[in-house]
């Protein structure tokens, strides 16, 4: 049996290592690449993951709508630290945990305080998707006018989450795609296809904007 620092290091190496496979599945196919029939099935025998698997690596990977190399060290940090906070409770801390945390949008510290939630109350799997589904329950508007809020944080938190609900659904087309199914890029035509990669990059660079001006100012670059 191991010992809790022996415990908390394979922890740790796992996290590290789900988030370099990211990386490296990020740089080998890149979203915007050329899209390869099987390309995900041959990539995740690769890595010895499912096909599910290794895309929730490149979301966790993916410093836009994931995490960056700076919050992985964070997230180990914070592992170490609470490590018995899982244990009382009966739970173990693994990359489940993460994968869960990753449907937790970004924007205004909401995956931050789930997060942090977690590591203080140690919760299994099981406790955490019910605090997220009870969180992200709460704001489904069903049709209503956009709440854009009375101040600038709160307007940027909206443009975000419009973002990453765009991003989402470009990254399931993407999905499908790669498993051959019906209702994907290959079924729009091609002029279509290239206008939705030019909203993709847009977006993709609004939200890199959204995120350096919602950053605390001791934190930003330049």
């Amino acid at each position: 049996m191991p010992t809790k620092r022996e415990a908390i290091a394979e922890v740790v190496r796992v996290v590290r290592e789900f988030h370099q496979i990211g990386l490296q599945s990020l740089r080998d196919r890149p979203r915007s690449g050329e899209k390869v029939a099987g390309a995900v099935a041959m990539e995740a025998q690769k890595y010895g993951l499912n096909e599910d698997t290794l895309r929730k690596a490149r979301t966790f990977a993916d410093p836009e709508i994931g995490y960056t190399a700076v919050e992985v060290d964070e997230l180990c940090v914070a592992i170490k630290k609470h490590w018995d906070s899982f244990t009382t409770n009966g739970a173990t801390i693994g990359r489940t945990h993460i994968i869960r945390l990753l449907a937790v949008p970004r924007v205004d510290g909401q995956r931050a305080s789930v997060q942090a939630a977690m590591f203080k109350s140690g919760w299994s799997t099981s406790q955490l998707e019910g605090e997220i589904h009870r969180r992200l329950g709460r704001r489904k508007r069903g049709g209503r006018r956009a709440d854009l809020g009375t101040n600038l944080p709160d307007l940027l938190g909206h443009l975000d989450l419009q973002c990453e609900a765009w991003l989402r659904l470009d990254d399931q087309l993407v999905r499908r795609q790669e498993e051959g199914a019906q209702s994907s890029f290959k079924d729009l035509p091609q002029r279509i296809c290239s206008l939705v990669a030019i909203v993709t990059r847009g977006m993709r660079k609004l939200r890199r904007e959204i995120d350096a001006q919602t950053r605390p100012a001791s934190t930003r670059g330049g």
